[in-house]
């Protein structure tokens, strides 16, 4: 599927992002450390997150404006 785009709104635990190019969280504080470890099992290279007010603890963001941050999976 190319030039189309398509949003999922679900559980981010019970669904497996290796299919995804990009993933929006709204997560909490205490729950980035696990969400990290997952988009590391699942995203592929270039996979974009887009994480709004908390930061993943190990990743470097490519960018951040305010409290959102912009990283692409290496």
């Amino acid at each position: 599927m190319q030039n189309k785009a398509f949003v999922f709104q679900g559980n981010l635990w019970h669904q497996n992002l290796s299919n995804f190019d990009a993933v929006a969280v709204y997560g909490m504080r205490h729950m980035m450390k696990k969400l990290e470890k997952k988009f590391e099992k699942e995203l592929k290279p270039g996979a974009r997150v887009v994480s709004n007010y908390f930061a993943l603890p190990s990743w470097k963001p490519e960018s951040k404006a305010g409290n959102i941050y912009f990283y692409i999976k290496k």
